[in-house]
């Protein structure tokens, strides 16, 4: 057994001694006591504050990690108007590209879609709702903005389950996405009613990353199918006339002679120039005012008509 430190075998001596030494003992164990619950609280409340920062920050990151996540889906500004400048895109042909290679960009599409903010797409022709290909992903992934066109056979324009299924995969894809439908309808009431039909559905399903394109038709003359502003965020024109579609020149010409265009910035969809992209593009712009994006098709390099450049009549 060891000995007591001299100083404190004294004291213990002398408190024996005393008249009282229990008294003396018990005030010692109720001092003791007393000090270590002050410990005690003193850390216990620092863990107390810890743990309510940690009650108060918990929600906190969790809803800046939904507004983070959900703000990535919805389209931005210049998605929705246009905006002051011009964006560019390239047509991709889905039979020439490996969607595996998209991200690492192993493909000329791939590569065409890093260089361009916008991807165009066409998906195969169906009586039933399309699958989106991967490559959707890949390029919401990548920060891109894909441009999908389609054609909605007749009668699926009023299918709950024909829109329903497209919702659902068009939630899973990480960022906006431009929605191209070339709706077939027999009459211009009934192409009104089924474009507004698309899109309450997919609104009311929960979709916020979509973005509607009309596309005028070369028989409305009067542009009486268009659904009307709060139902689409861009007009699609091609610059050279195909696919059922005035060329743009042609469009203004008839703007100009009968009603004006709906106010909506303008995406042209044009061929790929013999010469500089940007270069072309550019001498659109000045011509063309209302153009605010210019997809370049995926055939082989062409040149521009001149005529689609002439000086504009009106600024369109």
């Amino acid at each position: 057994m060891l000995p007591l430190p001299q100083s404190l075998a004294s004291k213990l001596h002398f408190r024996a001694a005393s008249r009282q030494p229990l008294r003396w003992l018990g005030w010692r164990v109720s001092w003791l006591r007393a000090a270590l619950v002050t410990a005690l609280t003193v850390r216990l409340s620092g863990l107390g504050r810890l743990l309510a920062l940690a009650v108060l920050l918990g929600p906190l990151s969790l809803y800046c990690y939904v507004a983070g996540t959900r703000a990535a889906h919805q389209p931005t500004e210049w998605m929705r108007t246009g905006g002051n400048a011009l964006h560019l895109g390239q047509e991709l042909r889905l039979s020439a590209i490996d969607p595996a290679n998209a991200r690492a960009g192993g493909q000329p599409g791939a590569r065409a879609a890093g260089s361009y903010p916008i991807a165009a797409l066409s998906l195969e022709p169906s009586t039933s709702c399309p699958t989106l290909p991967r490559l959707v992903t890949a390029l919401a992934e990548q920060q891109r903005l894909p441009l999908l066109s389609w054609t909605v056979a007749v009668g699926s324009g009023r299918r709950r389950a024909y829109w329903h299924s497209l919702a659902v995969q068009l939630k899973r894809v990480p960022g906006p996405v431009l929605l191209r439908p070339l709706l077939d309808a027999p009459t211009a009431a009934a192409y009104r009613r089924d474009w507004r039909y698309m899109v309450d559905e997919l609104t009311q399903a929960g979709v916020e990353n979509a973005i509607w394109v009309w596309t005028p038709t070369a028989a409305d003359s009067t542009f009486q199918r268009f659904p009307g502003p709060a139902y689409a965020s861009w007009l699609a024109n091609p610059l050279v006339s195909r696919d059922n579609a005035l060329s743009y020149p042609a469009l203004r010409a008839r703007a100009a002679r009968a009603l004006p265009l709906p106010q909506l910035p303008v995406l042209l969809l044009a061929p790929c120039p013999s010469g500089s992209p940007l270069r072309a593009a550019q001498r659109l712009a000045q011509a063309y005012p209302r153009v605010k994006a210019i997809v370049f098709d995926a055939t082989a390099r062409q040149s521009l008509l001149t005529a689609s450049l002439t000086p504009p009549q009106n600024q369109l």
